[in-house]
């Protein structure tokens, strides 16, 4: 298994369309690849997950939008070096949850889950 720090996350729904950052908290997201086998073959299953504070109506509608439909992400680790997760056959799951109150911060808990059977790969 890999884990990684990451410095951005980014998403399309279209590999046409423009990236889109989505703005998480400095040093919250982590990227992990764990590699499986099964009946089927060998998976690679991908894990992003981050921290984005202070909730609002408008960061409700895009958090909802992002669980809603399928995106391709792009994730830039802490050494610049970028990943695509998610494509036109293998959809990467975005979910969410808000946190706040006591010792939370106000805001919300993400994670990206993908599964194919290729591995991570940097693209730049």
């Amino acid at each position: 298994m890999i884990k990684l720090g990451i410095k951005k996350i980014e998403y399309r729904s279209d590999k046409n369309d423009m990236w889109t950052e989505l703005k998480t908290v400095t040093l919250s997201s982590t990227l992990k690849e764990k590699l499986t086998e099964e009946a089927a073959g060998k998976y690679s299953t991908v894990t992003v997950e981050a921290e984005i504070r202070n909730s609002s109506k408008n960061k409700d509608i895009i958090l909802q939008y992002l669980s809603k439909w399928y995106f391709h992400y792009r994730i830039t680790d802490m050494n610049g070096r970028k990943y695509l997760i998610g494509n036109d056959e293998y959809h990467a799951i975005f979910n969410y949850s808000r946190s706040f109150g006591d010792l939370n911060i106000n805001g919300y808990d993400i994670s990206i889950e993908y599964k194919s059977p290729e591995q991570l790969t940097a693209i730049e």
